[in-house]
């Protein structure tokens, strides 16, 4: 393991860090899950990738800087601006380029307002019947570009979001919009499935007594740029109920300062 470059520890994630996960409690209420979640990390593969790193650094004899890796393993400020102009629901038209007097609306028709968001505490993405990451990551550069080429999409931003989504990465609330932002934290989850395990109504029944202004319950992938931050790539799904959901990729491009989207691919629907 010394002998692997870092930029290839991740690598130890699938095999060494499910052991880390199920031996150490990190998927439960563990005094070391606890401390991750104090720092705002929840999701247990995020907390055994940083517990990976950190021994590697430690047989290299390097500095550890857990707070800077763990601030590395949360979404970044221009990841929230993508998620924030997303919910204005704006889509992409020829004409908002030609037009030099184009601002999109703060609140164009569709938008989220006056209800709660609830978001999972850390990012996720389809990670459709691939049995391994190497077979993720080909199968789904490949549908992207598929998906999303003739709209204009680069090799560079589908490579970002496949190196970004390796593993998950700590939620913010810090998403602008009209409306609450609340993280489904692994506690509470816990305690909604609390007998519930086979009972999809009752678990729902429970998700909005704790949540009743609730619209949906939402999760986002990582997003994937361009080196210039003029396009973005990104998968994002809701559920609303047992059997009420859609997951989607999403191609989006920076208009005058807000990113909208040009097309979006369904992957699935219940």
């Amino acid at each position: 393991m010394a002998r692997t470059p870092e930029d290839k520890i991740w690598l130890y994630n699938s095999g060494l860090g499910s052991r880390l996960e199920r031996r150490w409690g990190l998927q439960h209420d563990s005094r070391l899950a606890q401390w991750f979640n104090e720092r705002g990390v929840f999701h247990a593969q995020t907390m055994s990738a940083s517990i990976i790193r950190s021994f590697w650094r430690h047989l290299n004899s390097r500095e550890i800087r857990l707070e800077e890796q763990i601030g590395g393993l949360q979404v970044s400020a221009s990841e929230l601006a993508v998620y924030s102009d997303f919910f204005r629901f704006l889509p992409y038209e020829p004409s908002l380029e030609e037009d030099d007097n184009f601002l999109p609306a703060q609140h164009s028709p569709g938008s989220v307002q006056g209800e709660m968001l609830v978001l999972s505490p850390a990012t996720g993405t389809q990670r459709w019947e691939a049995k391994d990451l190497a077979t993720w990551e080909r199968d789904t550069s490949a549908f992207l570009m598929n998906m999303f080429g003739g709209a204009g999409i680069r090799k560079e931003t589908v490579t970002d979001f496949i190196h970004k989504n390796r593993m998950p990465a700590a939620m913010s609330t810090a998403i602008d919009g009209d409306f609450e932002v609340a993280l489904l934290l692994p506690a509470i989850r816990r305690e909604l499935s609390a007998g519930a395990s086979d009972d999809a109504d009752a678990y729902w029944d429970r998700f909005y007594d704790r949540f009743p202004k609730a619209m949906a319950l939402m999760s986002f992938s990582r997003v994937g740029f361009d080196a210039k931050r003029t396009q973005a790539v990104l998968y994002a799904d809701w559920a609303s109920g047992p059997r009420a959901g859609r997951g989607f990729f999403h191609f989006l491009v920076r208009v005058k300062g807000r990113w909208v989207i040009k097309s979006s691919f369904n992957t699935w629907i219940s």
